[in-house]
């Protein structure tokens, strides 16, 4: 089993035990520009809030988008909306 295998395995692993105890999880992608979060519901099937510094209200206060004051910005701008949207 190679690294890229192993890395899968433990991936796929987690994932069926965060949807057997039906937890809802935090996905943060950050890319050499942006930075990309998602609140994805216990069952994995629907994603509940999603938050970016793609995003124009966002990207506007924003001098660059992918250092830790744009990761703060997205943080403050997805937990108002992760709190009325979590079950």
């Amino acid at each position: 089993m190679d690294k890229k295998q192993a890395r899968l395995k433990r991936a796929l692993k987690l994932r069926c035990k965060l949807r057997s105890l039906n937890a809802t999880r935090l996905s943060v992608h950050k890319t050499s520009q942006h930075i990309y979060a998602q609140i994805i519901s216990g069952d994995g099937t629907k994603t509940l809030v999603s938050a970016s510094t793609n995003q124009a209200d966002l990207k506007a206060n924003l001098k660059n988008t992918s250092n830790i004051e744009a990761a703060v910005e997205v943080g403050k701008f997805d937990s108002p909306k992760s709190i009325s949207g979590w079950n």
